[in-house]
């Protein structure tokens, strides 16, 4: 479990690419812009900017890149209109906008995989694109477009992932709850590709704020009982990253509340799960869940001995 951008209420930290990893343990780097080389990366400190040490990639358990593609959707006021247009399996235009992305991503994975060989992969889109993705026109090998090649699900990404906060895990018509829409990617899924579920652990602020947190609230032990169900049965192949002993081989690798700190976009007040006005309902649903004690087999974190044995590879090439 994790909360983005913090390391309280949580069993792995996560931070925003440019900001400092935690001294021990593991974490996840957020990423925003795919075009910067993974080797380029790094953090700001009081004494300047440093890249990421071998020891901090060591640590890293998963790069999650948030939205890449719907930013090539963005308009003049901040908001974003993919909406607007089809898919990529139905539309060439679609798909040449989204290629660039596409291929930056990969190149990142690569670069991932190079510097950090048991991270994971980790691509977060938004609900029209895992609605493209499930499109039935694109695995159709007749497909000009795509000849049988989803264009946005691909083999490099370990873990995908979609975030809706507005509705509940299973509202929606048939087959269009978030958690039908899940069961679809998993049964579309790669061998050994996991899913991450984002939850939103926020209320809206303002007058209103006590009745969202009771209904946002609300919403979160739906993913966990899904989570749960799913990974009563981890026997998944093994993915790229190998043998990391974190969640090999769960259909549901991760679980990951947004968000923990209040912020506030385009005029809109999000209230975060630290705040005490979601203690009620949000923290205690969100803590009661982490609360519980992990099955020994499914997660544990690396030894130093373990992890200095994957990066010797890395250390001996440079």
């Amino acid at each position: 479990m994790a909360l983005w951008q913090s390391s309280q209420d949580a069993d792995i930290t996560t931070i925003n690419d440019f900001d400092p990893p935690p001294a021990t343990g593991r974490f996840v780097i957020a990423m925003f812009g795919v075009d910067a080389v993974m080797k380029t990366r790094g953090y700001h400190a009081a004494d300047g900017f440093h890249l990421y040490s071998p020891e901090e990639w060591s640590r890293v358990v998963a790069v999650v890149f948030d939205e890449p593609y719907q930013r090539v959707f963005k308009l003049p006021d901040d908001t974003y209109n993919e909406n607007s247009y089809a898919g990529p399996c139905q539309s060439q235009a679609t798909f040449d906008l989204l290629s660039n992305t596409e291929a930056a991503l990969k190149a990142r994975a690569k670069e991932l995989k190079d510097l950090a060989p048991t991270a994971r992969f980790w691509v977060n889109f938004t609900e029209t694109e895992a609605d493209w993705i499930l499109d039935s026109a694109c695995a159709n090998p007749m497909n000009a477009i795509t000849e049988g090649e989803n264009p946005l699900n691909k083999p490099y990404l370990d873990v995908i992932s979609f975030d809706v906060y507005t509705r509940s895990f299973t509202a929606g018509s048939a087959g269009q709850s978030i958690r039908d829409k899940y069961n679809k990617l998993l049964s579309n899924a790669g061998p050994a590709q996991q899913l991450a579920l984002i939850p939103g652990t926020f209320s809206n602020g303002g007058a209103n704020q006590s009745s969202s947190e009771t209904t946002q609230g609300g919403y979160i032990p739906g993913y966990f009982e899904y989570a749960d169900e799913k990974n009563e049965n981890c026997n998944r192949s093994l993915g790229g990253p190998g043998l990391t002993g974190n969640f090999d081989r769960c259909p549901v690798w991760m679980v990951l509340g947004w968000l923990a700190h209040n912020h506030t976009e385009n005029g809109v007040e999000f209230v975060g799960e630290l705040d005490s006005r979601n203690a009620p309902t949000v923290r205690k649903n969100w803590t009661d869940a982490l609360a519980l004690p992990v099955r020994p087999d499914l997660a544990h974190q690396r030894t130093r001995p373990q992890a200095l044995q994957a990066l010797m590879p890395i250390l001996q090439d440079d």
